[in-house]
């Protein structure tokens, strides 16, 4: 018996130490895809660490298994609503902390992603993507939850 729950909690530890996302979770029963694959509300948008969430903007994300995504952007100008909408392709990098939209221009789908997050959080109802631009010092953390 003290041999069956040494062995558990020797694998809960290395398990624990093993998590891609700097925010975790480090183990889920669900596979990254299956987490990711969902549809998504945003939350918080930071730019350099300062939150510049818009409270007239709402942005929807869904991101589905057969590869596709799309991405609704609405809001209040001056009374008027408008909107932005954009679809395409998407992919894990090799090491699944990457995800890579490839959208779609002119019913074509680039062969170079069109934006580049890195995974900081993956959860069935949470996640936070991270979008680096170094070339204008600039860091863009979106936080997104089930919708």
């Amino acid at each position: 018996m003290k041999k069956s729950i040494l062995g558990l909690i020797l694998l809960f530890v290395v398990l624990n130490s093993c998590s891609k996302y700097s925010d975790g979770p480090s183990f889920s029963l669900f596979t990254k895809k299956a987490r990711i694959c969902n549809d998504w509300i945003l939350l918080t948008e930071l730019r350099n660490d300062e939150d510049i969430t818009a409270e007239n903007l709402v942005v929807k994300m869904s991101i589905e298994k057969d590869g596709t995504y799309s991405i609704s952007e609405t809001y209040d100008a001056l009374g008027q609503l408008q909107g932005n909408y954009s679809f395409g392709k998407w992919a894990f990098g090799e090491t699944k902390d990457i995800l890579y939209l490839y959208e779609n221009q002119n019913n074509e789908i680039p062969d170079d992603a069109t934006r580049t997050f890195k995974i900081k959080e993956l959860r069935n109802k949470q996640i936070k993507l991270v979008e680096e631009f170094p070339s204008i010092d600039l860091v863009k953390t979106y936080q997104y939850v089930q919708d």
